[in-house]
């Protein structure tokens, strides 16, 4: 379960720009039994554009990142953009969007289980038809977990422009990102682990700790 909050980076993506009209790189897929996952596009795949989002629902893993992209000023990232693909209208948690170069990267905070009735969710595989939706829109994913999104979000948009210069060396790293290191490796969760992080209320270990507005969180969803 999600808050129903303002936009964080309520910017208007401009689609007008010229821009590759298909996948003009190649990238191959990380490590898929660890965060962050990394899934890409084939070449020649044509690129789906996305339209205005309008869900605005966020948890606190995804707003904690916008907040810190928000703060540091920096460029390309949307937080209000939906993609209609494979008969389904998907809303990245956020999204890097460079329009003239032709990248389109779909961030995503996965959390071992939802706050109210701590169901386990985004078990290893389960996301995997909406993956694969993205990445035949000619989109990038980006899984982090959220416990890298809230402890290290610098490390964590560090991870996203290292992606991005991989495919475009021009783009300059941000200043606020230059002491930023690699985000560390985490594994995936199956079945038995988010049903045992659940149990253990894992989420709280670092919540509390980096995330002062976790307590309005725990007070409104029943525990």
């Amino acid at each position: 379960m999600k808050l129903q909050v303002p936009l964080l980076l309520n910017k208007r993506l401009d689609l007008r720009k010229p821009g590759p009209q298909i996948v003009n790189y190649n990238l191959a897929d990380g490590d898929q039994a660890v965060y962050p996952q990394l899934l890409a596009p084939q070449r020649g795949t044509r690129i789906v554009a996305p339209a205005r989002g309008k869900g605005c629902k966020r948890g606190p893993g995804e707003q904690w990142l916008g907040l810190w992209i928000r703060r540091h000023k920096l460029k390309n990232f949307y937080d209000n953009q939906a993609l209609r693909v494979g008969g389904h209208r998907y809303e990245p948690d956020l999204a890097y969007i460079d329009v003239e170069r032709g990248i389109f990267i779909d961030i995503e905070n996965d959390e071992p289980y939802t706050l109210g009735r701590r169901v386990p969710t985004h078990i290893a595989g389960r996301d995997d038809r909406r993956n694969r939706h993205f990445t035949e829109a000619g989109w990038i994913v980006l899984r982090f977990s959220e416990r890298q999104c809230i402890t290290s979000p610098a490390s964590v948009v560090r991870t996203v422009i290292d992606v991005v210069r991989s495919i475009a060396p021009d783009v300059e790293m941000p200043r606020a990102l230059r002491g930023a290191g690699p985000t560390s490796p985490e594994p995936r969760w199956d079945y038995p682990t988010a049903c045992r992080h659940a149990s253990s209320r894992y989420r709280d270990t670092y919540m509390d700790r980096h995330l002062p507005l976790y307590r309005i969180y725990r007070r409104i969803f029943a525990r």
